[in-house]
């Protein structure tokens, strides 16, 4: 295949692509303009085959099922399609842009505002049926029944305008009695949690397995509350096969009588007792609506959701103008232009195994790769791959017994990895109920809610692990990455506000070097990796050991709603942005407690991918993360750039591990303020010229507030070993451009400069401090002759623990509850202090000349 017809394309047709903004097993989808006659031009959608894939004739023969069924849809609550076509062999379908949100992130962010008014809900519900009812009785041009069942019926893929109209969206697994490619008997299509009896067990299905999807969302909209929330998918899988529902009685004591009587029968586990159609499921609601004098309008529905997501809409019809007039178009107004359909921000909106990713800020830099993928896929965007086979641990139809598979249809297995969705990662068993925390203290761990119980014997020999592509885009909800099983992160995959991703101890992630696999967590989400010393869990390079470089892949980034000091030309506050990522990288607010997780015992390996000459990703980056985010025993090796990077935020960190950066060892910009301890770098390449630690306040050197100030006890930073020829090394601390930094009872060594001090506002404070081995600074320090010789990279292996410990001009760390009251020199107190060993790696490289 020529390089040529491996860029990106441009157009498909008539319509201009603007840009990539979803991905998924079988399509691409990408947002588009359609140019009319005297700037008549029209913003929308349009999905494509993926490249590689026209050759497989099932494949294509399902995509353009989709298409056939798409363009026969019209109706107010269904999500229109325009065109079905090709573009040379290249099949299309455009599709309708759509301006509002998915039901399943208005329930997660109005949740804060007192919870989604009941009334609303329920004519959300009614509008959802009268679309399922349209497409229930739809019919071919001969007259007869499609018998179309949607099959995958959830809140993901209900659709509600900005106006408060509802639509409902990907009829990509539909099932269509026309199609030209029919499921297999014995597959299973769906999400669990929303899964009718029937629908599990393989059996036949009709439009009331439908239905009793309805139900579910029924329930929930009554109870506040999800249906299956205290059960992992095996047990959903195995208590649905069973007909053994919830008890469906704990509803509120004020629930109507008639609203529990409908939410009754559209559960019941024999098909015949349900409702028998959608229409006369909607007959029963609106009944029910009207005689409790509970009917919303739309426009009071489309109202609340403008205020709950104003920020959100506002970015996005700034991002599709000045896209639009990138392309030398005609200037308009998102708002009101009758040609222009304004950006959402849901999940499974195309009709198809693809999820339906929102718009991008901008085009990315990878968009000029070779592969797709969701380039820049925004922090609100959701998980870019739908299941079309059985999730883990479903049901499998296998004799009619009850078998826990795992596999995945839609990608089909390749070189022995499945794809994994987002129903699949939450099969992992929770510790639930009362629990304590310990982060106090440094070196404590954290039993919060929601911990994962594991054991080492949960954990599988390495080699043996099950291979799971993680090419989700955004997860949509919590979920959990497991120990027996080893992933691929693809592309930039995001953890969205409201949404907490856990990983077990011992789980290992490679990053994707094809595709620069990359996991970012928005302002809101939290991740929670706490790994032991035993188990630590490690995200490294999909390259093997040997042939592992820096740079394979991204890193992981946590954005968070801490105060950063960044202003406008007017001298406003404004978020930052950060570096390597063109969308979603926003970051920064007022909240110093902003919690994103836990870091505890975590390796991270060749991360920090070049997004322009000098511009890397680092191996950890943390902006905008406040206090209430608990980073400790985290390590950094052979990253791109720099190894822990803090833009703003008020996060406390102790126990750090940095070898071989490829710029900094540690960098505090904007208005970064928290306190340190135990922090350890080790320059691995001869002739290292970046910082051990590296300090500015803004890009101006302002002394706008919050101000660079950093607290730090027992730091040893160890520079490269001298190299005949070599540029001047760089600074152990260089402080600069108005920021602050207390420094005490740390070690700096193997630096050109030991302190390096920039400006008259800039401010270096130290005591206890020990410099040995620096290239303009004599050593100082009563106690340095004990670290001897070899200390430092001075030798052929690092040594960075004294044979002994030191005490001299020590300064004791306030007892503060965060700071451990240890009165020694140093990350380690001597030798015999082993809180690295375990959960850390070294490379013979960080001793290479």
């Amino acid at each position: 295949m020529s390089l040529a017809a491996l860029r990106p394309r441009t157009h498909f047709g008539r319509y201009q692509i603007l840009a990539s903004v979803g991905h998924g097993g079988m399509s691409d989808v990408s947002l588009a303009l359609a140019r009319g006659r005297d700037g008549a031009d029209k913003v929308l959608v349009i999905k494509q085959l993926r490249r590689g894939l026209a050759h497989k004739a099932e494949i294509v023969s399902m995509f353009l099922d989709e298409g056939r069924l798409a363009v026969r849809l019209n109706h107010p609550n269904v999500v229109q399609t325009y065109e079905v076509g090709h573009d040379g062999d290249e099949p299309f379908i455009a599709m309708e842009y759509l301006d509002g949100q998915p039901l399943n992130r208005i329930i997660r962010r109005i949740r804060d505002r007192g919870g989604l008014p009941l009334s609303a809900h329920l004519q959300i519900l009614v509008e959802l049926l009268s679309g399922l009812e349209y497409a229930h009785k739809l019919c071919d041009y001969e007259g007869q029944p499609l018998q179309v069942v949607h099959r995958d019926v959830s809140p993901q893929n209900v659709f509600v305008t900005y106006a408060g109209q509802t639509k409902v969206i990907d009829f990509g697994i539909a099932k269509v009695s026309d199609a030209h490619t029919q499921t297999q008997a014995g597959s299973l299509k769906g999400k669990l949690a929303y899964m009718s009896p029937e629908q599990s067990r393989c059996d036949e299905v009709d439009a009331r397995a439908d239905l009793f999807s309805v139900g579910v969302m029924l329930w929930e909209a009554l109870e506040g509350r999800r249906l299956w929330q205290a059960y992992s998918d095996p047990e959903i899988a195995s208590r649905l096969v069973k007909g053994q529902l919830p008890d469906l009685e704990e509803l509120p004591e004020d629930t109507p009588e008639l609203l529990r009587q409908i939410c009754r029968r559209a559960l019941m586990i024999d098909v015949d007792d349900r409702f028998a159609s959608a229409g006369e499921f909607r007959a029963a609601l609106d009944t029910v609506i009207d005689a409790l004098d509970r009917r919303s309008s739309r426009r009071a529905l489309g109202e609340l959701l403008s205020e709950a997501f104003a920020e959100d809409r506002e970015a996005d019809q700034a991002l599709v103008r000045r896209r639009v007039g990138e392309l030398g178009h005609p200037p308009f107004n998102a708002r009101t232009s009758p040609f222009v359909g304004s950006v959402h921000d849901t999940p499974d909106t195309l009709i198809d195994t693809t999820v339906y990713e929102s718009l991008v800020r901008e085009v990315g830099p990878e968009e000029q790769t070779v592969d797709y993928g969701p380039s820049a896929i925004r922090g609100r965007r959701r998980r870019s791959l739908r299941l079309l086979g059985l999730a883990a641990g479903l049901a499998a139809c296998v004799g009619g017994g009850l078998a826990v598979a795992r596999q995945w249809g839609n990608s089909v297995h390749k070189d022995g990895v499945a794809v994994a969705g987002a129903s699949e990662l939450r099969a992992a068993t929770l510790v639930r109920g009362s629990s304590s925390s310990t982060s106090g203290s440094p070196g404590g761990t954290s039993t919060r809610p929601g911990a994962l119980r594991s054991s080492t014997s949960a954990c599988a020999p390495f080699d043996t692990k099950q291979r799971v592509a993680l090419e989700l885009g955004a997860f949509e909800e919590d979920a959990v990455l497991t120990c027996d099983k080893q992933y691929l992160l693809k592309y930039k995959t995001f953890i969205p506000a409201g949404v907490t991703l856990t990983i077990e101890p011992g789980t290992v992630i490679r990053g994707d070097t094809d595709t620069l696999g990359t996991l970012i967590v928005q302002p809101g989400g939290r991740l929670v990796a706490e790994g032991t010393a035993e188990l630590p869990i490690v995200f490294t390079s999909a390259q093997p050991e040997h042939s592992a470089e820096p740079g394979d892949w991204g890193g992981l980034i946590l954005l968070g709603r801490a105060p950063l000091n960044l202003r406008t030309a007017a001298g406003a506050p404004k978020r930052g942005q950060v570096e390597g990522l063109t969308a979603s990288g926003e970051y920064g607010g007022d909240d110093p407690e902003d919690d994103s997780g836990v870091l505890r015992y975590l390796r991270i390996e060749y991360a920090g991918v070049t997004i322009a000459p000098g511009n890397e990703i680092n191996g950890l980056t943390l902006a905008g993360v406040g206090r209430g985010t608990q980073i400790d025993h985290v390590q950094i090796r052979h990253a791109k750039d720099d190894c822990f990077e803090f833009f703003g935020g008020t996060v406390d960190v102790h126990h750090l591990i940095c070898e071989d950066p490829g710029d900094d060892a540690f960098d505090a910009d904007y208005g970064y303020s928290g306190r340190q301890q135990f922090l350890l770098a080790v320059g691995g390449r001869a002739g290292w010229k970046g910082n051990g630690f590296e300090l500015d306040n803004d890009p101006e050197g302002s002394l706008h507030s919050p101000r660079t100030h950093v607290r730090a006890y027992n730091l040893t930073l160890c520079g490269s070993r001298p190299h005949p020829g070599r540029q001047t090394r760089g600074a152990g601390i260089l402080a600069r451009r108005s920021a602050r930094i207390e420094l005490f009872n740390s070690v700096i060594s193997g630096f050109g400069r030991g302190l390096e001090r920039q400006g008259e506002q800039t401010e270096i404070e130290d005591g206890g401090l020990t410099l040995i081995g620096n290239g303009d600074q004599r050593p100082r320090s009563a106690g340095s002759e004990a670290w001897g010789s070899d200390f430092g990279c001075a030798g052929a292996t690092p040594k960075y623990k004294p044979a002994v410990a030191l005490f001299d001009d020590v300064d004791p760390p306030p007892d503060d509850g965060f700071f451990q009251p240890v009165a020694y020199v140093g990350a380690f107190e001597s030798e015999e202090d082993r809180w690295d060993e375990g959960w850390t790696a070294w490379s013979s490289s960080t001793a290479t000349p």
